[in-house]
């Protein structure tokens, strides 16, 4: 029964529930902030009859905004409200709350001013640079207009030096904490360029392009553990190009190179959607082909024979043809790997070799 109420009350998923965390911090530090300025208006009466209504409607405010906050992230999904777009508009509610605080306090005032370059702080984590910056010009004229209104209307209780004082040192940690921010932003695209570069290189064939043996290993774990589960096959597939090292050899390793992209390039073209071809070592590739028939992966197979077969290299040799072998067998489903699956295919893919090459032949089921 708790466990069904906790789920109502922040949801079922983690990003939901994360999400329904930081409003709890903010609805505490919003709740203690109304409670503050309605104690101050009640015990000292610092405004006047200005103040004792200024207190309330800033508290009945705070309270206002957590409500509806809460209930615009609690069903976000089911209104496709965007999270970024909420979190902006709780930005520009938490700098109205903090000014609105700031004009209802007596003498603690100044100290609520701290408030807004955290607000700012917090937008690092969900806004773009210039959506900050916009935010902190936002704070700064509101502030300042507020300032000028209570100089005008309370002289007594706010004295122009000290509002002039109030604003600059609210306004110069606002600014100061928006720059860092914009810098802070342009690190973390950065480190996600980085992050992204390092993936690539960790997951792709450099001379190729295709994917490398070890993400080849990776994504074929993924898909024996999606086979197990919904009692799938896939088809694998090992290709040699035939007489590489004789290329090689009378070519040279550069010639060579420009074999091996140029397979990449016309192999990759003919592979169906979802289809992964990886380098698995030299002049071998390796296919993975999720839920394929042995009858779609020859299919496959054989456009990719004739697009290998059609390529011509007139600047390296105008004579050179180039022609592969391969082995297929099926897993999946009932076995513990695709081991043995790539073991049945790299044994048909000798077989081919010894059979003249240039040719396909599938693996016995087993």
């Amino acid at each position: 029964m708790f466990k069904h109420l906790a789920w109502l009350i922040i949801g079922r998923t983690p990003r939901l529930r994360r999400v329904m965390t930081y409003w709890s911090a903010t609805a505490f530090i919003y709740s203690v902030s109304a409670l503050i300025v309605l104690h101050e208006a009640g015990a000292q009466a610092t405004g006047g009859g200005d103040s004792a209504l200024a207190a309330p409607l800033v508290a009945g405010f705070g309270f206002g905004a957590v409500t509806l906050s809460y209930l615009l992230l609690r069903f976000s999904g089911a209104l496709g409200i965007p999270h970024w777009k909420l979190a902006l508009a709780q930005a520009y509610c938490a700098v109205l709350y903090n000014i609105g605080l700031y004009a209802a306090l007596g003498e603690l005032r100044g100290a609520i001013l701290i408030g807004l370059p955290v607000v700012i702080v917090f937008c690092a984590f969900a806004l773009r640079p210039a959506q900050t910056i916009a935010l902190s010009v936002f704070a700064f004229a509101a502030l300042l207009a507020t300032s000028t209104a209570l100089v005008h209307w309370r002289p007594l209780g706010h004295p122009a030096e000290v509002e002039v004082v109030h604003v600059f040192l609210a306004s110069f940690g606002v600014g100061s904490v928006a720059l860092i921010n914009s810098e802070l932003s342009k690190l973390r695209a950065r480190l996600i360029d980085a992050v992204a570069t390092i993936r690539l290189l960790a997951t792709t064939d450099e001379l190729t392009g295709l994917a490398n043996r070890r993400h080849m290993q990776e994504l074929l774990a993924a898909e024996q553990a999606r086979c197990a589960r919904y009692g799938a096959h896939a088809c694998v597939a090992l290709i040699d190009i035939d007489y590489f090292k004789r290329i090689n050899d009378r070519l040279g390793h550069a010639a060579g190179d420009a074999v091996l992209r140029a397979f990449a390039g016309a192999a990759g073209a003919t592979l169906r959607a979802g289809d992964t071809l990886a380098r698995w070592g030299g002049e071998e590739f390796l296919l993975l082909m999720p839920d394929a028939t042995l009858a779609d992966a020859q299919a496959a197979l054989e456009r990719m024979r004739a697009a290998v077969a059609a390529l011509r290299f007139d600047t390296t040799d105008p004579d050179l043809r180039l022609t592969f072998s391969a082995g297929l067998a099926r897993g999946g489903a009932g076995d513990t790997g695709f081991g043995h699956a790539i073991g049945r295919a790299d044994a048909a893919m000798y077989a081919a070799k010894s059979a003249g090459r240039d040719r396909l032949l599938t693996a016995r089921e087993g």
